[in-house]
């Protein structure tokens, strides 16, 4: 026969369908409970079964499971009343036993004031109420974020400028909450679907501390024309986006010491290290008018940045990035990292591009730009 633990499992595995009945609208209860009521052939042992049945019951606790009772003859034990049904009666009954009320009324206390509040978040809600759990205290300050950039879309601010009574480290530790709101709720011209939602400040029009990047003038016709005092500097994204960069050509370089020895160039500014950063320079508007070239390992994620920087600029082409390339420096590859063998071929890089990518992943190889000697590199730069 079942035991009262056992029905208390039974019905904490139920709380999900509790709380998704709810969200629905729906009401599943008195829900009956599929259990083993067979009773013990010892009459003593089934005398024990059925009483601490009883006394875990909604009848001796005042909540909880009821037991549906049935007297019957037996010849074993005579005139008796067996369990032929465990029910829960309600929702409290159930989530009362299973410790879960105080969790489920403060669930439903949120979910109201997002129903309230943002009724088109009614799908994310009921597809993810368990992320709300913990939030009782930060859910209208999050809600208060998300109204302030409804009426002051990109606000160009730095998040703890926010002018709003917030903790200002409440918006860094709920990005993950706040983007698919924020994807949901604002015009889609107000999101930058460009940076995906790890890049939150970028995605969603805030200021945030740019990184220093690389570059280099390789013709210092260009860097008069630039007003530059120097030909090789680090300077913050939002400074390089605002030169007058125009009528030249664009090199961008995965490794920051690959940018350094590049060769002199006439008219070609080169741009670098910063690997999988490479989405900061979506900021750089000028780059969208300008011919591109790419230059980075040959493994499956210098490929992938390629994909991605030509998904974004299609004008751009790669610098020794292919299979040729591949199979001509074998002797200098080294292990790249495991890739699932389904992993699929960015559809932006070319036939060469995407046989080297094919190699790389089912080969796991990897063959670093600063692999390859420095004369051959000039050489291919000069010539292409």
């Amino acid at each position: 026969m079942i035991t009262p633990d056992e029905i208390r499992t039974k019905a904490a595995r139920l709380y999900p369908q509790v709380v998704a009945a709810w969200l629905r609208d729906e009401e599943i209860f008195p829900r009956l409970i599929p259990a083993n009521l067979e009773t013990s052939k010892l009459i003593s042992e089934a005398i024990t079964q059925q009483q601490a049945l009883r006394a875990h019951s909604k009848a001796a606790r005042g909540y909880g499971y009821s037991l549906r009772m049935e007297s019957r003859r037996s010849r074993d034990y005579g005139e008796q009343d067996f369990p032929t049904a465990v029910i829960f009666d309600s929702r409290d009954d159930l989530l009362k036993l299973i410790g879960k009320l105080g969790e489920f009324q403060r669930l439903t206390k949120m979910v109201n004031e997002i129903r309230l509040r943002q009724p088109q978040l009614k799908s994310w809600t009921e597809s993810n109420w368990k992320r709300l759990i913990g939030l009782e205290g930060e859910l209208s300050q999050l809600l208060d974020v998300v109204e302030y950039l409804q009426d002051h879309p990109r606000p160009g601010c730095f998040i703890r400028e926010l002018p709003l009574a917030i903790s200002t480290k409440l918006v860094e530790e709920h990005t993950n909450i706040l983007a698919p709101w924020l994807d949901e709720l604002l015009p889609a011209d107000c999101v930058d679907f460009g940076f995906d939602r790890h890049h939150f400040a970028a995605r969603y029009g805030f200021r945030s501390v740019d990184d220093q990047l690389w570059i280099r003038i390789l013709d210092p016709t260009l860097q008069i024309a630039l007003r530059c005092p120097g030909g090789e500097l680090g300077l913050p994204i939002t400074t390089l986006a605002a030169l007058p960069v125009e009528q030249c050509e664009i090199i961008l370089v995965e490794n920051k010491i690959n940018l350094l020895t590049l060769p002199p160039l006439a008219k070609t500014l080169a741009l670098g290290g910063l690997g999988q950063g490479i989405t900061q320079l979506f900021r750089i508007e000028w780059l969208s008018s300008l011919p591109i070239k790419y230059f980075g390992d040959i493994d499956v994620e210098g490929l992938r940045i390629l994909a991605m920087v030509r998904d974004r600029w299609p004008q751009t082409q790669s610098l020794m990035m292919d299979r040729q390339t591949l199979d001509a420096y074998s002797h200098l590859i080294i292990p790249g990292n495991r890739h699932a063998p389904d992993l699929p071929v960015p559809v932006e890089l070319t036939p060469d591009e995407a046989a080297a990518f094919i190699a790389c992943r089912d080969q796991q190889l990897r063959l670093e730009q600063e692999r390859i000697p420095q004369f051959v590199i000039n050489q291919f730069i000069a010539g292409f």
